[in-house]
């Protein structure tokens, strides 16, 4: 039996599909960074695979609509004001206060690994991962352990898919510019690789597989560079309007 949750980062929604219940379900958690729920429209396997064989929700809610405080959320299962994680980078919030506060002691991937699960992380961790910490530091709870190095700045250089270092397993690991290294295609090899080797060892497993796509600067996989270029962005009537002194104090105190 394999779970499957699908979750979307800024849209914040999550599809399950799964095969007839046992004791003990495979887990396969799937998370974009910035998609929006329009982007499904482009992805007619995702949703035969995924949203057609499971289940989708059109009402849901969480409690903070930034990246390290949902991803911390996700972690912990605590809304932001408990876990006290309501920025990405300090004073508010960031890897490093998830480190300082040490709130990896008991994560999902605690629980489980507790449980007799096999647990990897793949992809993005935590904004600012891994500061106050070792380049090689693991979690707690982590079987296996494949994430980018130097986090700190919102645009990563691992944002751009290409020339990252991964810390795998205690060992850093550099990855170039050939289309191979293409980030997206190695986190989800990786995540097959483990999958099938936990299979193989009747091991459950559960596999968080975190890729940084589509946030900005939103890099193609050379094989996808042209797919889509007679499809233009929406443009609706607050895409780059002139007049703003009327919305919130943080964009109506934005540079004209």
């Amino acid at each position: 039996s394999v779970l499957i949750i699908v979750c979307v980062l800024s849209m914040i929604s999550c599809s399950t599909g799964h095969a007839a219940d046992t004791q003990e379900p495979n887990i396969v958690l799937i998370l974009t960074d910035d998609m929006n729920e329009t982007d499904l429209a482009y992805l007619p396997k995702t949703q035969k695979l995924i949203r057609d064989e499971g289940a989708t929700f059109n009402q849901f809610l969480y409690g903070m609509a930034l990246c390290c405080p949902s991803r911390t959320s996700i972690l912990r299962g605590q809304y932001p004001h408990n876990t006290e994680i309501v920025g990405n980078k300090p004073p508010d919030g960031g890897f490093e206060l998830v480190y300082k506060y040490g709130l990896e002691q008991s994560t999902v991937a605690v629980w489980l690994q507790e449980a007799g699960y096999n647990t990897a992380l793949i992809g993005k961790y935590l904004n600012g991962y891994p500061n106050r910490a070792s380049t090689t530091y693991v979690p707690a709870g982590w079987t296996e352990w494949y994430s980018s190095i130097g986090d700190a700045e919102h645009m990563d250089i691992a944002y751009g898919e290409y020339n990252y270092t991964l810390n795998e397993n205690g060992t850093l690991v550099k990855y170039g510019d050939a289309p191979e290294d293409y980030g997206t295609d190695v986190y989800g090899a990786k995540a097959i690789d483990f999958i099938e080797r936990s299979v193989a060892a009747s091991e459950p497993f559960f596999a968080y597989v975190s890729v940084y796509a589509p946030h900005n600067p939103g890099t193609p996989a050379p094989r996808h560079e042209d797919l889509f270029a007679d499809i233009e962005l929406p443009r609706s009537p607050s895409f780059n309007e002139a007049e703003i002194k009327d919305k919130g104090r943080y964009f109506s105190k934005l540079p004209e």
